[in-house]
Parts: structure tokens; C-alpha cells; sequence
């Protein structure tokens, strides 16, 4: 590479790495506890939102349950919880986002094109925890170098750049970190959701929520099991 190009390089590595965002919740009970608090949220901005139109005036009628529900706020409420979510929920998110946007309210469509950008990185406390637990507290021997901020970030898991001693040299790697948790709790995930978006009329009936379900699910187990992912490379 030239001095322009390895300059140009180095600015495009470092504008990819991820800012650190919340930590994941890693336990069933705390990711309940999540789609609970999302669930009063989405209520108390379905409150908010009629009484604003009371306040001002605005006729209900004509106006279907959906439509209240799915403001702005709300939408925007959705797709930030699922980001710190991560997991299934995140994933449901994201297959929902690619769905016939006809089929979704305005808002809701808008605030899913967040979702497909992908999720917040894990805070650093909680990256080490988590790679501690899975290669033991001696895991920096095995690698020459370890950049701990991820220049990528998906539903169930992060990528970071690494290099591995090969002999007098060294070779360039990627580690892939999954979230806490993710693997252990994609069926609680799924079903929360669900209940979720179908008691606040989130999901119309024509996207078939129980058919994006059943993908996402399959699609789940099989990217979650990054032991396979590594045979099928070989």
C-alpha cells in the first residue's frame, strides 16, 4: 500500500468502530424484565398520544387501535429496545424491517430501518466477561493482539479484529463475541415478542408474525452455533 492508501485505509478501520452501548441483559429474568418495561412503555405512549389528540381536538373516529398505538414514539421506543435487547428480539426486528413496508404503519416502518443497521457493541466490562468465561482467564496468551472495540455489531453477536502468533509471523484474524444469554433465551425471546406486538396491535394481520417467528427461530439456532459455523469453514 502507499502512503495515500494505507492513510485512506487506516480513516475507513477507524470510522467503523463501533461506539460502546448498554450492556446486554444477559439473565431470562432481566431480558423479561426488558420486554415488561417496553410493554408499559408502549401503553403509557398509547395514553400519552390519545390524550394529545383529545387535547387537541382530533376525532377517534375512523382512527383504528393500530394507528394509536403505532406513533411515533412508540415506534421509536420499539426500535431502541430492541438494539439493547440484542438476541432474538433484535432479529425479529430486523425480519420485520425487511417485510412489505405497505403492510407496516408509517412510523413503525421508519423506526424499523434503525433496527437493520444493527445493534450497540457490548460495554467493555461485559466483552471481557464474556470471553473469560468461554476461554478462561489465560485467553490473551493464546492471541499476539486483540482490539477490544468491535468494527462490527448483528443480533447475536460482535467481530473483532485480532492476530494469532504463526511461527516468526503473525496472522490476521477475526473474533467473533457472542452476546450473553442470546443462545440461551431465543424461544422466551420469540414468544415475549409476539405476545407483545399482537396485544398492541404493532403487527397487522397480513405480515403473518407467526411465520416470521418460526424463520427467525430456525435461522437463530443455526447462527448461534458458531462451533458448526467454524467446521463448515474448514
Amino acid at each position: 500500500l502507499n502512503a495515500a492508501s494505507k492513510h485512506q485505509k487506516e480513516e475507513t478501520e477507524r470510522y467503523e468502530r463501533l461506539k460502546e452501548g448498554r450492556a446486554v441483559p444477559a439473565t431470562r429474568l432481566s431480558r423479561a424484565f426488558g420486554f415488561a418495561s417496553l410493554g408499559v412503555g408502549l401503553a403509557a405512549g398509547t395514553v400519552a398520544g390519545v390524550a394529545s389528540r383529545l387535547v387537541a381536538g382530533a376525532s377517534s373516529e375512523g382512527s383504528s387501535s393500530q394507528s394509536i398505538v403505532a406513533t411515533d414514539a412508540n415506534a421509536d421506543r420499539l426500535a431502541a429496545s430492541l438494539c439493547r435487547m440484542r438476541g432474538a428480539a433484535l432479529k425479529l426486528g430486523q425480519m420485520l424491517s425487511i417485510q412489505d413496508e405497505s403492510l407496516l404503519p408509517p412510523a413503525l416502518s421508519r423506526a424499523l430501518k434503525q433496527v437493520r443497521q444493527g445493534a450497540d457493541a457490548m460495554p467493555k466490562h461485559q466483552l471481557l466477561t464474556q470471553i473469560e468465561s468461554q476461554l478462561g482467564s489465560k485467553w490473551k496468551e493464546l492471541l499476539h493482539s486483540f482490539d477490544d472495540v468491535p468494527f462490527a455489531a448483528a443480533s447475536i453477536g460482535q467481530v473483532h479484529r485480532a492476530t494469532v502468533s504463526n511461527g516468526d509471523t503473525t496472522k490476521r484474524v477475526v473474533m467473533k463475541v457472542q452476546y450473553p444469554g442470546v443462545a440461551d433465551s431465543i424461544e422466551s425471546d420469540l414468544n415475549n415478542l409476539s405476545m407483545l406486538v399482537t396485544m398492541t396491535g404493532l403487527a397487522p394481520p397480513g405480515l403473518f408474525i407467526e411465520e416470521v417467528i418460526r424463520v427467525g427461530r430456525n435461522e437463530l439456532k443455526v447462527e448461534c452455533d458458531y462451533m458448526n459455523e467454524m467446521e463448515n469453514q474448514r
